[in-house]
């Protein structure tokens, strides 16, 4: 039996990110992180880490040489303490916000608006966006032998360019289509990943299960750069809802039903 990743839908993760127009000084990214370090204090972030950059100069001469710095470029927080599962970033070319246990649309978004949005007033006074992506991650998994699990219950296959005897022989499969989609101000690039796959069992890691994984990403590139904190509010919720459609637009009606996108057009 088919079932959601995540019991009442098949979101494992999702992911803002905010592209600068020009790099933001790191004195202005400190100045603009002091809600987030609050928040770090909360409990809502466990460790606050550097974000660096190779930094490679060759110099030519008698004798050739190499060196090699890291050079500072903003910071990242992390939700464990260990410094391995990333919350958010911070850096002088983007900023990036992602859920770690997603629940609803409006619970990320309350996280957006109490973390991402206070740092974008303020850096947003000094440069631009350029572009905007959000990214989905889904997954359906087979709990039962996976030779028995017929994929086509909740992807639609004949529309993933695939020959027939791709599916059901064993052996795994990855579909990626990408397209562009018109938009007031500029275009949204449209990316879709469809793959097959076996993962471990939660409870059972050594009982395989087939997987279906659906990555979803729309980038919002703008023609006339965006600086505009309220009209970014509106972007994020239009690419919100455009991704619902372009997963439902790859699912069964079953598969749909299951995480409520049935009503999606």
């Amino acid at each position: 039996m088919w079932v959601p990743a995540g019991n009442a839908h098949a979101i494992e993760q999702v992911t803002l990110a905010f592209v600068f127009s020009e790099k933001v000084p790191l004195k202005m990214l400190d100045a603009s992180l002091e809600h987030v370090d609050e928040e770090r204090d909360k409990g809502t972030y466990s460790v606050k880490g550097d974000v660096t950059a190779a930094n490679i100069q060759v110099k030519v001469g008698a004798e050739n040489e190499v060196r090699s710095q890291n050079d500072k470029m903003g910071y990242a927080y992390f939700v464990d303490q260990d410094g391995t599962v990333e919350g958010a970033r911070f850096t002088k070319e983007l900023a990036v916000i992602s859920s770690v246990s997603y629940g609803t649309w409006s619970g990320f978004k309350e996280e957006y608006e109490r973390v991402m949005v206070p740092f974008l007033k303020k850096v947003l006074l000094a440069t631009s966006l350029r572009a905007v992506k959000l990214e989905y991650s889904d997954r359906f998994v087979f709990d039962g032998d996976p030779s028995a699990a017929d994929v086509s219950q909740i992807v639609e296959t004949s529309k993933l360019g695939l020959p027939d005897n791709a599916f059901g022989q064993g052996f795994p499969w990855h579909s990626r289509r990408g397209w562009f989609v018109p938009a007031d101000n500029g275009a949204i690039l449209v990316n879709l990943d469809i793959a097959e796959s076996q993962v471990a069992h939660r409870d059972e890691p050594q009982k395989p299960l087939l997987s279906i994984h659906l990555g979803t990403m729309l980038e919002a590139r703008f023609d006339a750069h965006v600086d505009d904190v309220q009209e970014l509010n509106n972007i994020v919720e239009q690419l919100h809802n455009q991704s619902k459609g372009v997963t439902r637009s790859a699912l069964t009606v079953d598969a749909a039903n299951m995480i409520g996108l049935e009503d999606v057009a």
